[in-house]
């Protein structure tokens, strides 16, 4: 099950078999992502470009004996494209959710570079804007603003059936939200990185990599009505992670 995920509904916005959103895992290329310390998967099923997909795996049913209690209900594996020829996208979109009234348009490019030796990469880029909503005029607006999100991946054949590969990813975050009496505003940041080292040996299938994240968030709040600063807060998740298989 899915639904779109708009300003009033940031809750389990994907259930696989009627599991509640956090026990959904979402993975990228196979790892974990570092982001809100919440239970809800849904700020970032939102971040996830499509721009950059080549495939989406979905595991129904029970997989915390691998992948612990958060995948419960399931995992889904987003499965990111690899450089194999030299092209240039150029994309943009707009989405508005009927009765609710969340409006969000995007822009942005893919670029990938044919191999060139045994070395090959792709880059993507782009902007994320989201509008305003406000069901009560001049009360309350849920969250707004700019998310400009980047990846870079490099792949490099070392020799006949085994890569080197290497990936960057950065996210900016600048947004806003109104309640009654306040305003706050957001300032994140994340770093996302990757080594990996892959193979095959015969009829086996090997791999080591490691990957971490930092992902920042700051917040300051405001008196609606005087702009006083009331608050600022500040968090940091880091996560490091060496596999092999």
């Amino acid at each position: 099950f899915v639904k779109p995920v708009g300003a009033m509904s940031m809750d389990d916005p994907i259930r696989i078999r009627g599991s509640k959103g956090n026990h959904v895992l979402i993975l990228i290329d196979g790892k974990r992502i570092n982001g809100e310390a919440s239970a809800s998967n849904a700020r970032e099923l939102e971040r996830i470009r499509l721009d950059n997909v080549e495939r989406i795996e979905v595991m129904k049913g029970s997989a915390s004996s691998l992948y612990g209690s958060d995948a419960i209900g399931g995992v889904i594996n987003i499965i990111t494209r690899s450089p194999e020829k030299t092209q240039l996208e150029i994309y943009t979109s707009y989405r508005s959710l009927e009765g609710e009234g969340s409006v969000k348009n995007n822009l942005g490019f893919y670029f990938e570079s044919k191999k060139q030796g045994s070395f090959a990469w792709n880059l993507s880029a782009g902007r994320n804007h989201i509008n305003p909503l406000s069901l009560t005029p001049n009360t309350t607006e849920y969250v707004h603003g700019n998310e400009i999100p980047v990846k870079f991946k490099g792949v490099w054949d070392v020799k006949k059936d085994q890569k080197i590969t290497f990936e960057l990813g950065y996210l900016k975050e600048d947004l806003d939200m109104k309640d009654k009496t306040n305003r706050t505003e957001y300032d994140n940041e994340r770093w996302d990185y990757s080594l990996e080292y892959a193979g095959k040996t015969g009829k086996n299938d090997w791999q080591v990599r490691y990957y971490g994240s930092e992902y920042e968030k700051n917040y300051t709040t405001y008196r609606k009505t005087t702009g006083i600063k009331s608050g600022k807060k500040k968090k940091k998740n880091t996560s490091n992670v060496l596999e092999g298989k």
